[in-house]
């Protein structure tokens, strides 16, 4: 059991660090990182409208509208 959970591991930490490095080579044009496991601990997002910029499309959260009403209620009494 203890073998499949680090085999599990490895798969998903392979396939993370070839996402990244795909999206480095598609949007840098080269590789970003010299090691292949610094792509696992860094954060490398794309910059097209579905992994940035939320808020400019979406909107405010839920928590945010919720911290807005709540501030709203206490200036209000």
């Amino acid at each position: 059991m203890i073998h499949k959970r680090i085999v599990y591991r490895r798969h998903q930490r392979r396939r993370n660090i070839a996402r990244k490095k795909s999206m480095s080579r598609q949007y840098y044009g080269l590789d970003y990182y010299r090691n292949d496991g610094q792509y696992d601990k860094g954060k490398i997002h794309c910059s097209c409208w579905m992994c940035s910029g939320k808020r400019k499309h979406h909107g405010l959260s839920m928590s945010d509208r919720r911290k807005m009403l709540v501030g709203i209620d206490m200036d209000g009494e």
